[in-house]
C-alpha cells in the first residue's frame, strides 16, 4: 500500500542548478510531489536506491533504480516515492545522454 506523507517542494526547488545539482534524500515510503507548471526539459535521476514514479499525462506509473534516469513531462504533477532508501535529482539532459530511461 503507498503512503500518502507528501513532501511539497516549491517550482523554485525544482529547477537544476548550476553546478552539482541538489539531492533529494527520501526514505522507503516517503513521497516528494510537485506541480511547477510549464518547464524546461528535465530527467529525474536515481544516485542510489529505487523510486516509483507517477506524472500527470502519462498512463504508465514508472520505477527508476540507482543509475538511471527518466524523462519527465514537460508540465503537470510529478510524484515520487521511495520503495527504499534513495538519493535523486532533477537535471537538464545532457548532450551525451540518450533521453529514453
Amino acid at each position: 500500500m503507498l503512503s500518502f506523507g507528501f513532501v511539497q517542494h516549491t517550482p523554485r526547488e525544482f529547477e537544476p542548478r548550476t553546478g552539482a545539482a541538489a539531492l533529494i534524500a527520501l526514505t522507503p515510503g516517503q513521497v516528494w510531489s510537485a506541480d511547477p507548471g510549464p518547464r524546461q526539459d528535465l530527467e529525474l535521476f536515481v544516485q542510489d536506491g529505487e523510486v516509483w514514479v507517477t506524472q500527470a499525462g502519462d498512463r504508465i506509473d514508472h520505477i527508476v533504480r540507482a543509475g538511471e534516469r527518466l524523462p519527465l513531462a514537460r508540465t503537470g504533477r510529478v510524484v515520487v516515492q521511495a520503495t527504499r532508501r534513495s538519493l535523486l535529482r532533477f537535471e537538464e539532459p545532457g548532450p551525451a545522454r540518450s533521453s529514453a530511461a
